[in-house]
């Protein structure tokens, strides 16, 4: 999965490009895997809102589409890593029970 995500958001140096999150429509008794929901309506319109905005210039509300899960940057500080989200409102930290590193680089 990493890989995959990985590849997924370094095509978003490409022109024209985007990416909506959808990791909130888990489909729990989907016969793919959860992650892969049945009904795409939903991402279908979370696409048409980030195109409506890129293209056509019309505002998107920042609570219209879940938050995309690609940070808009990153430092160290120390000792510690600070990522910071361009619609970051309402996200919250649970804490660092249970973090650990998942990359290899």
């Amino acid at each position: 999965f990493k890989t995959m995500r990985r590849q997924q958001t370094s095509a978003l140096q490409l022109p024209h490009t985007g990416m909506v999150s959808a990791v909130d429509l888990g489909d729990p008794t989907s016969p793919l895997d959860p992650i892969h929901p049945r009904h795409k309506a939903e991402i279908g319109k979370r696409l048409a809102t980030q195109i409506a905005g890129h293209v056509y210039g019309i505002p998107i509300p920042a609570t219209s589409i879940p938050p995309s899960l690609v940070p808009s940057g990153t430092k160290t500080a120390r000792g510690r890593i600070v990522l910071a989200f361009s619609h970051g409102d309402g996200l919250h930290t649970a804490g660092t029970r249970g973090c650990r590193t998942c990359c290899d680089d």
